[in-house]
């Protein structure tokens, strides 16, 4: 009869494979999101947490929100626009397509 008994730490394991599942499942459906560019798979970070300022950096380098690109919004100010081109400044704009930067990314 005991050993018909199933103990909390037996399913443990099980649970928390069906929750990150589920979990894995409900965040596939969230394409829109700008955080689901960064981090397709959810799980354990492989980051240390001295690396945190520099993942939060890279974070929002990657979703392209920057003081530079969206510190408009906190000021209250307009869009700002690229001095070389007259377009909105993104970070896309910046890194890839500005031909004032040209000659940066070619040394890179």
């Amino acid at each position: 009869m005991t050993e018909d008994l199933i103990y909390i730490y037996d399913l443990s394991p099980v649970l928390r494979r069906t929750i990150n599942m589920k979990w894995q499942e409900f965040w596939n459906k969230q394409v829109c999101n700008k955080l689901h560019v960064v981090k397709t798979n959810l799980g354990k970070s492989t980051h240390h947490l001295s690396d945190r300022l520099q993942d939060v950096l890279r974070c929002r380098m990657r979703i392209g929100h920057t003081p530079l690109t969206h510190g408009y919004l906190l000021r209250r100010d307009d869009q700002p626009q690229c001095s070389h081109c007259g377009v909105e400044i993104s970070i896309t704009h910046i890194l890839i397509t500005c031909p004032l930067h040209e000659d940066h990314r070619q040394r890179l």
